[in-house]
């Protein structure tokens, strides 16, 4: 729940602004954002509807079509709970999770060929700080 300030904040309106708009459209509120005086609540829908009111005023709408706007049944799915995701999200920790090792698994395995390959090269700088007629007719080592 959000208080007057901070709802005026988030919509970049005067508290004065809030009160009109829980006065005029009090049916599209909850009843915590309609109390009068200092405990008025807004709730996350409260905000949702209040930003609507606030964009289509700001389109020249007038009170019946702001009225019929806000009365349209919203149709997007309501929002799930932790606990409603908590499958899926434990799922997906578990991809995560096996994703990690494999990287892991291929990092180490990375880092052995990095060493084998620096043991060859080192074996090659070697070889060629040899004079010449001591590397002529011998292959480089492996």
């Amino acid at each position: 729940m959000f208080d007057p300030k901070t709802v005026s904040e988030m919509l970049e309106v005067p508290a004065s602004t809030l009160r009109r708009y829980a006065k005029d459209w009090a049916d599209f509120l909850s009843e915590s954002a309609r109390t009068p005086g200092k405990k008025r609540r807004y709730s996350p829908e409260d905000v949702t509807v209040l930003r609507r009111i606030r964009e289509l005023l700001g389109q020249h709408k007038d009170r019946d079509e702001i009225a019929a706007a806000l009365q349209v049944v919203d149709d997007t799915p309501p929002e799930t709970t932790a606990l409603a995701v908590m499958p899926e999200l434990l799922q997906e920790l578990e991809g995560i999770r096996s994703r990690f090792a494999q990287l892991q698994s291929e990092l180490e395995d990375n880092r052995q060929d990095n060493d084998a390959l620096r043991e060859r090269v080192e074996r090659l700088e070697e070889w060629l700080t040899l004079p010449w007629w001591r590397r002529f007719g011998r292959n480089p080592p492996e």
